[in-house]
């Protein structure tokens, strides 16, 4: 009925019994339509090429020896 212009999308998906099936159905008529379905149309790529890492722990490289702020680590974990 949708594909037929009979029945609005929502009409489709408030009286469907399977949503998710209904959905991709949807989907699959919109894209033979060429119709845009879902935020596709608002996706970008971000550039992230100027975002630097900061430092983790208190050693210039970023290691892990360093410790939790404050100077106190917590004790190690024993596995049994």
């Amino acid at each position: 009925a949708y594909e037929e212009d009979k029945i609005s999308e929502e009409s489709a998906l408030l009286y469907c019994s399977k949503r998710g099936n209904t959905s991709r159905g949807l989907d699959n008529i919109k894209k033979k339509r060429g119709e845009v379905s879902g935020p596709q149309e608002r996706l970008a790529m971000q550039d992230n090429t100027e975002i630097r890492r900061k430092p983790r722990g208190g050693t210039p490289g970023g290691g892990l020896s360093g410790g939790a702020p404050g100077g106190s680590s917590p004790p190690p974990l024993k596995l049994r």
